[in-house]
């Protein structure tokens, strides 16, 4: 009996062992933070960004702000990041962040949302391409799965309907800073 019962025990381990890791990884990518997180502050255009993508953009600062107490997000004409968007059937993206650093500091980004298809969105799916998009700006690289870090929006949102920071995201935050 004792000796079946550890035949069993060694092969749960073994499988177990063969299984794969869920990790911290979303913070593994992009390697840059910013050297005061709170607030990191945005601004837009209100002649280029429409109002459903301001409140899009509000959505998305907002999930990270009622997320962690780590980093947060303010608006500010004296600004850090500016938040745009555009409409153009041309490209293949939902939204798009590029940063600006000095060395590993994150000094500024610019982040767009592509209205050609965020449109057509309910706006918790598009605050979930906005709340992603800020994760870039806070440093945060791809990580697949239920995580805002998902690259994918159609996996992110319409196969686990994340909208907000999720675990692995925080972690990654909490890595950083």
């Amino acid at each position: 009996m004792r000796r079946k019962l550890l035949t069993i025990l060694l092969s749960v381990l073994i499988v177990l062992s063969m299984m794969p890791l869920q990790s911290a990884s979303a913070y593994t990518l992009e390697g840059y933070t910013w050297e005061d997180p709170t607030p990191v502050t945005y601004w837009w255009d209100t002649t280029i960004t429409s109002a459903t993508s301001r409140a899009c953009w509000q959505n998305g600062a907002s999930a990270w702000n009622n997320a962690t107490s780590r980093v947060s997000f303010s608006y500010n004409s004296n600004y850090e990041v500016y938040l745009g968007a555009t409409n153009d059937d041309n490209i293949s993206w939902d939204g798009i962040t590029a940063l600006y650093a000095s060395g590993n500091t994150i000094t500024s980004a610019d982040c767009y949302l592509n209205e050609y298809y965020t449109n057509g969105y309910s706006s918790a799916k598009r605050q979930s391409v906005s709340t992603h998009e800020l994760g870039h700006v806070l440093g945060l690289g791809h990580s697949n799965g239920a995580r805002i870090m998902n690259p994918y929006t159609d996996s992110r949102w319409d196969t686990y309907g994340v909208n907000t920071p999720q675990t692995d995201d925080l972690n990654g935050i909490n890595a950083m800073y």
